[in-house]
């Protein structure tokens, strides 16, 4: 929460944000949904990751199989775009 918006709700943002801080981790969100988890089909989710940019981060979720069988595809194709996965530095 940007500090307007912490003024505008009355104080110190509550939730994940300082318990993730105080944790040592780092917070990460995504550019892209793929939607995976409204179920859709191996394409959707092909076509959705298909708006990645550099430095972007793709949302999926593990275990469901049309993610599964859309990766190898999602893969291919950033490749085919000069992409490639990498890790994520906090």
């Amino acid at each position: 929460m940007d500090a307007p918006a912490a003024d505008h709700a009355g104080g110190r943002p509550r939730g994940p944000r300082p318990t993730v801080a105080a944790n040592g981790l780092t917070e990460v969100l995504w550019s892209v949904d793929t939607r995976d988890w409204a179920g859709c089909s191996a394409g959707e989710i092909v076509a959705a990751a298909g708006d990645a940019q550099p430095g972007g981060v793709v949302l999926m979720h593990e275990g469901r199989p049309a993610t599964v069988e859309a990766v190898p595809r999602i893969l291919a194709a950033l490749t085919a775009r000069g992409l490639r996965p990498g890790p994520v530095r906090g």
